[in-house]
This record gives C-alpha cells, structure tokens and sequence, in this order.
C-alpha cells in the first residue's frame, strides 16, 4: 500500500512540474508609435558587426541570408566593431 502512495505522489508532482514547464503562448501587441528607421528607400541596409564566436558563425550566417529575404530591410555582414565580451554599440550599425 505505501509504494501505490509512493508513486501517486511522484506521479503528481511530475505532472505539476509539466504543467509549469508547459511554454504559454505569448503574443506581443507593440505600440512603437512614430518610431522608424530613419531611411528614404526600401530596401535599406542594416550593417551588422559580427562579434560571434566560431561556433555561432553558421546561424549568424543564416540569420542574415533570412533577414535579406525582406522587401523592406537587408543586412551587410562587416567586421565587428566591439569586443564580444561586453558588445558596447557602434554608431550606424548593428553588433552581433
């Protein structure tokens, strides 16, 4: 009888901890108001400063060739202009 209680109690807090790990749904309802890059054209280019590590080099990679499917906005991989451990930002383009 003890090892049926035994289990009921692991199997209900297994089943709390999958309810709480369960990722909700998240939905994002930004207001940005007037904000904008400021360009004259579409598309126009983001330059983005590759600060990533070797192993991050093929999803970086990546990253830039879907943003470039864009209509409005492309990217242009340059030299990172930081140190990648504290990645101060660079006036005019994006560090990664």
């Amino acid at each position: 009888m003890h090892r049926i209680s035994v289990q009921r109690s692991l199997f209900a807090i297994l089943l709390a901890l999958a309810v709480v790990a369960v990722p909700t749904i998240v939905r994002a309802h930004h207001a940005w108001s007037d904000y904008h890059w400021a360009r004259t054209a579409n598309p126009f280019t983001v330059k983005m400063g590759n600060n990533v590590g070797g192993g991050w080099q093929t999803s970086f990679t990546n990253a830039s060739s879907e943003w470039n499917s864009s209509s409005v906005v492309h990217n242009q991989i340059v030299a990172g202009g930081t140190k990648p451990r504290n990645c101060g930002p660079t006036s005019g383009r994006a560090e990664i």
